[in-house]
């Protein structure tokens, strides 16, 4: 299927690695020319040395968008390479402290770096962006944030409270941007194996005795889950629900969260 976006210019914040990068691959394979970004220099230079083994158009850009430096360096680099943007994927989040902290084990500083990170970034961009998206009366914003946003979560109530602060912004701009060709979409995945992932529970599995090759410490965790598609996730399944949703053939998807989980949530909404 050709998804009319040859020549479309892209900007994926954290695609240097995982999930973003998985978008980023995606996207120039579709005739997209993309900004990389990450924190590591050498990780988006990586990435984009095998996108343009591959064919596509990449360049890239390391910094840290929860300050105003690099935000500034970002947008300068995308300026000077692209004059102007037209799909914007803020893909980069995360949670500051321990992994899993309860509620009352998340300080503030916590709750204002997580929320900086995952949110502020976002509308700092966006609002950045929306002028040249006018412009030309077409445009496409997604926010990736996660299954825990729409979940009653106690561990990690911080990051999950950042994440439903995105679906929700989602909302409101649809409403604010009716008209003007642009749409804004949220995508929640579910359970994604990157790396990082795979390495961490590899290693609970084995710290608590159990088999720890990878395809035993799946199928559990498939289990455990109940994934109705009996595996866990890969960030190909969340680059090509992006790749449509950014396309012009989806049009008329606006304001949606989009769940990608293997069947994971049991809740409707």
């Amino acid at each position: 299927m050709d998804l009319q976006l040859t020549g479309k210019r892209a900007l994926i914040t954290g695609s240097s690695r995982g999930i973003g990068r998985a978008i980023a691959e995606r996207l120039t394979r579709e005739g997209v020319r993309v900004i990389v970004h990450g924190l590591e220099e050498a990780e988006c230079e990586e990435t984009v040395h095998w996108i343009r083994r591959n064919g596509g158009d990449a360049h890239w850009v390391a910094s840290d968008i929860c300050t105003e430096n690099g935000i500034t360096s970002l947008v300068t680099m995308a300026r000077n390479t692209f004059g102007a943007i037209d799909i914007l994927v803020n893909n980069a989040g995360g949670q500051t402290g321990t992994p899993g902290a309860q509620w009352e084990e998340v300080g503030i500083d916590d709750w204002l770096a997580t929320y900086h990170l995952n949110v502020l970034s976002a509308v700092r961009l966006i609002h950045t962006f929306l002028p040249d998206m006018k412009a030309e009366k077409w445009g496409r914003i997604i926010q990736v944030a996660s299954i825990a946003a729409s979940a009653a979560l106690t561990a990690g109530p911080h990051y999950a409270a950042a994440k439903a602060a995105l679906v929700n912004l989602t909302v409101t701009l649809t409403k604010a941007l009716a008209g003007t060709g642009i749409t804004v979409n949220t995508i929640s995945p579910g359970s994604i194996v990157t790396p990082a992932f795979q390495n961490a529970y590899i290693a609970r599995a084995a710290l608590a005795g159990q088999p720890c090759d990878w395809p035993s410490v799946e199928q559990a965790e498939v289990q455990k889950r109940q994934l109705a598609a009996g595996r866990l996730g890969a960030p190909e399944d969340i680059a090509d629900m992006v790749a449509y949703l950014v396309s012009p053939l989806a049009g008329y998807i606006c304001g949606t969260n989009t769940r990608i989980d293997g069947g994971q949530s049991g809740f409707i909404n």
